[in-house]
């Protein structure tokens, strides 16, 4: 091979040894360029809570109490003997001591060495006042009837007549305490058209009602007949 060319082909493979390193050094560049910028970042941590102290609850402070001594009541001064001959009772602790006559046994009142003896016959207690109620008496009175006083009359009505009916009919009225009519029952009947037009008519019936011991009674009942009879 001729020197030339045998030079030409080492430029042309040093050339292209250059143009490689280069394209390689580009490629290296490029790749680090795209691993900066695209490599994920680490989160954050969150930032640490700082949680409040909070004091403790004050102690409850026991207080000392000093306990007082009892204290002894005051003994009364002994009483003084009475003198007899008129002179007004005396009176200790609620019971009343006259002056008259020595007999019987003495109640021995006061302290120490003076004395005082005085007679049963002259205590006298005080009686105690009733605070309660005496208790209601029974009322053993009979229920007196009920009173009318005011009576609409029971009707002998047309169609009744008419049809030529006659009879006796006997009614019983309950009456309330306010002195109405409660209820009205047919006790022996003539005619069911005809009774039914005197419950009606005694059902405005007005009584003044039974009582017993001064109150009124409900429940009480008042019986009552008609005879219903065509004239001549």
């Amino acid at each position: 091979m001729p020197r030339w060319a045998l030079i030409g082909s080492l430029l042309i493979h040093l050339g292209v040894a250059i143009v490689i390193g280069i394209a390689a050094q580009r490629r290296a560049a490029h790749a680090a360029t795209q691993v900066s910028i695209y490599s994920p970042q680490a989160p954050k941590p969150p930032p640490k809570k700082i949680e409040e102290v909070k004091p403790p609850p004050p102690k409850p402070v026991a207080h000392k109490i000093e306990a007082r001594e009892p204290v002894a009541a005051p003994v009364p001064a002994a009483a003084q003997p009475s003198t007899h001959g008129g002179e007004p009772p005396v009176a200790l602790g609620g019971l009343e001591f006259g002056n008259g006559d020595d007999t019987g046994p003495g109640l021995e009142v006061g302290g120490g060495t003076n004395h005082v003896a005085v007679p049963e016959s002259r205590l006298r207690t005080k009686v105690p006042r009733r605070t309660g109620l005496a208790e209601e008496a029974p009322c053993l009175e009979d229920v007196t009837k009920p009173v009318p006083i005011f009576k609409a009359d029971l009707p002998y009505t047309d169609e009744a007549r008419k049809a030529g009916i006659e009879g006796a009919m006997t009614i019983k009225i309950t009456v309330g305490a306010d002195g109405a009519v409660a209820k009205v029952d047919v006790l022996k009947s003539v005619d069911p058209a005809l009774d039914a037009a005197a419950v009606a008519a005694a059902m405005k019936w007005r009584f003044k009602p039974g009582m017993r011991c001064g109150k009124a009674v409900a429940g009480t009942f008042y019986v009552y007949k008609q005879i219903f009879e065509l004239g001549d």
